[in-house]
C-alpha cells in the first residue's frame, strides 16, 4: 500500500480497516452463538435413575391412600433421600 499524504485517503482506508475488523469479530461472535447452540447438552439420567424413576411413578399411582408422600415421589427425581442427603 502507498502511503498518501492526503487526509481524506487515511480517513477512508482506516473506516476500511475498521469496518472490516467489526465485520469479522460479527462473523466470529455468529459463529459462537451457532456453535453454542448447536452443542447443547441433552442429559439422560443413568439406567437405575430410570428405573428408580419408574418404580416411584408406579407406586405413587398404585396408592390408594389420599396422604401422598411427595417427599419420596421427587427425592427420585433430584437424587435425595427423606433428610436432603445425595445418594
Amino acid at each position: 500500500m502507498q502511503e498518501s499524504g492526503d487526509p481524506a485517503v487515511v480517513v477512508r482506508t482506516t473506516n476500511q480497516l475498521l469496518c472490516s475488523a467489526l465485520m469479522a469479530a460479527m462473523r466470529a461472535l455468529w459463529l459462537l452463538a451457532a456453535v453454542s447452540c448447536w452443542s447443547s447438552v441433552h442429559a439422560q439420567p443413568s439406567p437405575q435413575v430410570q428405573k428408580d424413576i419408574s418404580a416411584a411413578i408406579k407406586k405413587a399411582a398404585s396408592s390408594h391412600s389420599a396422604e401422598v408422600d411427595y417427599t419420596q415421589f421427587v427425592n427420585v427425581f433430584i437424587g435425595t433421600d427423606n433428610f436432603g442427603d445425595v445418594w
